[in-house]
């Protein structure tokens, strides 16, 4: 029979990124150590339904419980940074769902953007600066309260994301091809991309695509800046937005002198967004410090998680 000491018993803690095409959980002790992952399918309800995010948190729960012998009892904190988390009602729902699932104690549910900036600077504390499929930044003013600016949804505004560039990318293609603009590579580039030979045949596709897929074309641009006067001007609009991004952000903090990380696939895959980023905020803010993330998502929520008890 297993001994446990007392402590062993409410000793563990999940932190959980809960993201729009992946989730990532991770398992910890009071020592702020990494015990197991899990990872799984995504936990955006408003995109996958809540039976799939049920699933999802209730195979993570059985994962981590049969493989190290514990209870739900047993973890003391769980928090849960995820996509799509913008009001109360989005909340209450997911506190339902793991209420549902048997989960009864401690149970914090932020944006997957304030799990970011924690695993990204190591605390509650200044800036980030995420643009990835979608964009949006946040930050903590003065008096400790996070601020934000942008990530609203595709619909209305994801500025400087990889969606808005690959969604820019097909308007110039559509506009060029009507004669409305001047030519571009984009079009050999998005043809070959996509396996299509006709315009029209891009129809279909802006159609039936999610919003991962427009953002799959970004990179066709960014590679194209040297070459093709409108993907230049494409990525220096996306910059452009992202530096207005920061401005506004560093107004409502009411800070000039911040670390500021970036996040997400454009910041940290593309050096020309970086660096053409990175030098206009440098000329605007020389006292802000950029530099990446020290940790990811999963890691800010298992790092809030453990903070909640206290340690």
């Amino acid at each position: 029979m297993s001994h446990y000491k007392k402590e062993d018993y409410m000793g563990y803690y999940i932190g959980i990124d809960g993201g729009g095409t992946k989730t990532i959980c991770l398992l910890g002790n009071c020592n702020n150590e990494v015990i197991d992952s899990f990872k799984a399918g995504p936990t955006n309800y408003h995109s996958v339904g809540t039976k799939q995010t049920e699933e999802v948190f209730s195979s993570m729960f059985t994962y981590f419980c049969d493989k190290h012998n514990i209870a739900k009892e047993n973890v003391s904190a769980i928090c849960l940074g995820g996509a799509g988390i913008d009001c109360e009602d989005d909340e209450n729902l997911l506190k339902n769902i793991f209420r549902t699932l048997g989960y009864k104690n401690k149970l914090l549910i932020f944006n997957d953007s304030i799990t970011t900036l924690v695993g990204a600077n190591g605390d509650m504390r200044d800036a980030i600066l995420i643009s990835g499929t979608g964009s949006v930044s946040y930050g903590i003013d003065i008096h400790g309260n996070a601020v934000r600016v942008g990530g609203w949804g595709h619909i209305i505004e994801d500025d400087g994301s990889g969606y808005v560039i690959g969604r820019d990318a097909l308007m110039k293609i559509m506009e060029s091809y009507d004669g409305r603009s001047e030519t571009t590579i984009l079009w050999e580039k998005v043809s070959k991309n996509l396996g299509i030979s006709d315009y029209e045949e891009l129809i279909p596709f802006i159609y039936n695509s999610k919003k991962q897929h427009i953002a799959d074309l970004a990179p066709l641009v960014l590679e194209s800046y040297y070459s093709d006067k409108v993907s230049k001007d494409i990525v220096d609009k996306a910059v452009e937005d992202l530096f207005k991004m920061i401005k506004t952000l560093s107004l409502k903090m009411k800070i000039q002198n911040f670390q500021l990380s970036f996040g997400g696939s454009i910041l940290l895959k593309s050096s020309l967004i970086n660096s053409l980023l990175k030098k206009k905020i440098n000329d605007e803010f020389p006292k802000v410090i950029i530099h990446a993330p020290y940790e990811d998502s999963a890691h800010g929520a298992l790092n809030l998680a453990l903070k909640s008890n206290g340690y």
